[in-house]
């Protein structure tokens, strides 16, 4: 289009009966301009405005949560501007997102590398990150579907965009606070690689929800909300294993008499073990590699963790625990239908 402009005030610049006035060159840009748009072919147009009206889809449908401050109603984005020492480092935000882009496969070292901050430039981000959500929010109210307003589409998508990267920068300035708080929750059953990303989603939805203008900072409410969401996921992995562990054993471990001697012998062991493996059996190739796997029962004998399961099937990590859960269920049905001969005394 810029071409098209040099090219018609050149073309008007050549006219003998054409004043070359500077507001008489405008008038007929502005006429030639139009003209060429009207001879634009039904095709071109029909591109044109299906390409816009992609985006505006997208736009339409895409959830834009902010926490609101009574300042939003009279300030501009520029009263949000970012502090001098936040600039110096806007490039944080691509890279925070690169580290975080393959659900956290990258090293914890790497994660770490970007600075802490004070308790100013905190507030700062937090302020610009929810004005950009909310100015977002109330132009793509104002637009109107049936005109073509390019101009206030694309100040929408640039607002979404530094908003996001500066929400990365937060996520990324308080990674360690996460590790600090996972490594107080692992054990022999839960392992920092399978809690550290639960720690990190968590975190997630506390930049989401922090309210920067209540007046603390925001290592205190993540740290409260990444230990309440642990301390659920752990109640919900132990109710998982009560459900199938107590049922198994009450078919594969039985214990002494008084006088110390085994109650199982060998041709019990020989039937327990036709008995799982029947079982399964009866679980998809998927289920029952992640069964063997998370309980060691492979040709390794290694527990291993959800996240090395996902990448050596390809999945993401949550994948495999719906998975995981869902072959327990399975199980745990099965095993309640398995009625064993009491062994003798």
């Amino acid at each position: 289009m810029i071409a098209t402009r040099e090219r018609l005030l050149q073309k008007s610049s050549q006219r003998p009966l054409v004043s070359r006035d500077r507001d008489h060159q405008q008038a007929f840009v502005a006429v030639a301009l139009a003209t060429e748009r009207q001879s634009l072919t039904s095709d071109e147009h029909r591109a044109t405005l299906g390409a816009w009206k992609q985006r505006l889809k997208l736009i339409a449908e895409r959830p834009i949560e902010f926490i609101a401050a009574d300042e939003f109603a009279v300030c501009d984005l520029a009263d949000t501007s970012l502090p001098d020492s936040l600039l110096a480092g806007a490039d944080e935000g691509e890279a925070a997102e690169r580290r975080l882009a393959s659900e956290f496969g990258t090293p914890l070292a790497r994660a770490c590398e970007a600075r802490l901050l004070t308790a100013a430039e905190e507030r700062a981000l937090f302020r610009r990150m929810n004005y950009l959500k909310y100015h977002a929010h109330q132009m793509r109210e104002w637009l109107n579907p049936q005109t073509s307003n390019d101009v206030a589409l694309r100040e929408i998508e640039s607002c979404l965009t530094e908003a996001e990267s500066l929400r990365n920068r937060i996520i990324a300035a308080n990674v360690r606070l996460v590790i600090s708080i996972v490594k107080t929750f692992t054990d022999q059953r839960n392992s920092f690689e399978d809690l550290i990303s639960d720690g990190i989603v968590s975190m997630m939805h506390a930049v989401e929800k922090f309210d920067y203008d209540r007046g603390f900072r925001f290592s205190t409410y993540a740290t409260r909300a990444i230990r309440r969401n642990l301390y659920r996921l752990l109640l919900q992995r132990q109710k998982d294993r009560a459900r199938f562990a107590p049922s198994g054993s009450d078919h594969i471990l039985e214990f002494a008499d008084e006088r110390g001697v085994s109650a199982i012998n060998e041709q019990r062991w020989n039937e327990l073990q036709g008995q799982l493996k029947r079982m399964l059996k009866a679980l998809d190739p998927r289920e029952r590699m992640i069964v063997r796997a998370r309980f060691g029962m492979d040709k390794t004998g290694q527990v291993q963790t959800l996240q090395a399961i996902a990448k050596s099937l390809g999945v993401c990590k949550e994948r495999v625990r719906q998975l995981e859960k869902r072959a327990l269920d399975k199980l745990q049905k099965m095993v309640s239908e398995v009625r064993l001969e009491e062994p003798a005394m």
